[in-house]
């Protein structure tokens, strides 16, 4: 079991844990309860900080693999779940309130405030995966990170969508789904998400989708916040992400600092494999694939 670090305390509770992190929970400014999980590498001062940021309806546990990873490579890594997914959701979803936009202003705003808190000086940098790349626009301690590295993060996806895409989710997202969400009053995972989600996520993802500039038309402060992120990003464009193609990447990068900002696009035969898809980079099968060309952005 490892020594409970600066990042570990005073304000969260932990507890320990046998699958190579330590538990804990963290409380938001708005107070809600987010179950945090941190990853210590194997010696006495980390190179970095690592936030791991997750995708919508995908709990942290997808990213332990990396994290670890990441870990043993020298950095302590945090991943965390938002509010009314994983880890941090109540007994009952149905009536619970939560929206993205808290995801980012509230969630990950608390989580990146936490590691710079006990980061004794290391930079805090973060890999964000979809959603998880695009509330950089959203939490405003966003301009503190050093490094970025964010995987399938998007902004206005429907347009680029092909045709395949197009029948496969805007049925659930325009048709079924919101019937279904206000009979059960939450989103269930069987109408095509890995999990269940609160309705107001799902609603306002789909307002945002709707628009031509994606969050930003929503979000007053968005731009300013993208404006204000002095971090180095690269984003890492699938070809075969059917929801993030190439362009709805670009889209997002676009709204950042072009000079610190650049759009790596992969293509699965590039890397020897026959697909990687929206959640393929955080496969342990990708470890000798993507996962170093991470590291070594981030260790730069």
């Amino acid at each position: 079991m490892h020594d409970v670090s600066p990042i570990d305390s005073p304000e969260p509770r932990v507890s320990s844990s046998d699958e190579g992190h330590v538990a804990s929970t963290l409380t938001t400014r708005d107070g809600h309860t987010l179950a945090v999980r941190t990853f210590h590498p194997p010696v006495a001062r980390p190179r970095a900080v690592l936030v791991i940021a997750s995708a919508t309806a995908v709990p942290q546990r997808y990213y332990r693999h990396f994290a670890a990873w990441m870990a043993a490579a020298g950095w302590r890594v945090l991943t965390f779940d938002y509010r009314g997914t994983g880890d941090s959701r109540p007994r009952s979803l149905r009536g619970f309130d939560a929206s993205m936009r808290e995801w980012g202003e509230e969630d990950l705003e608390a989580v990146v405030q936490h590691a710079l808190a006990g980061a004794g000086g290391l930079p805090v940098q973060l890999v964000g995966h979809s959603f998880g790349g695009q509330a950089l626009a959203l939490a405003p301690s966003s301009s503190r990170l050093e490094r970025a590295f964010l995987v399938g993060s998007q902004a206005t996806p429907i347009p680029h969508w092909g045709w395949g895409a197009r029948l496969r989710f805007l049925p659930m997202l325009y048709g079924v789904g919101p019937v279904v969400g206000a009979v059960a009053g939450y989103y269930p995972g069987w109408l095509g998400l890995s999990e269940d989600l609160p309705c107001g996520v799902m609603d306002e993802w789909t307002r945002w989708l709707r628009s031509t500039n994606y969050l930003f038309d929503h979000v007053a402060e968005a731009r300013e916040r993208a404006r204000a992120v002095v971090a180095r990003l690269r984003f890492l464009a699938l070809t075969d992400d059917e929801y993030a193609p190439v362009a709805a990447v670009r889209d997002l990068a676009g709204f950042f600092d072009a000079e610190r900002t650049d759009v790596q696009v992969v293509s699965p035969a590039d890397r020897g494999v026959k697909a990687i898809g929206h959640f393929g980079f955080f496969r342990p099968s990708m470890r000798d694939v993507l996962w170093a060309e991470a590291k070594e952005f981030l260790g730069e």
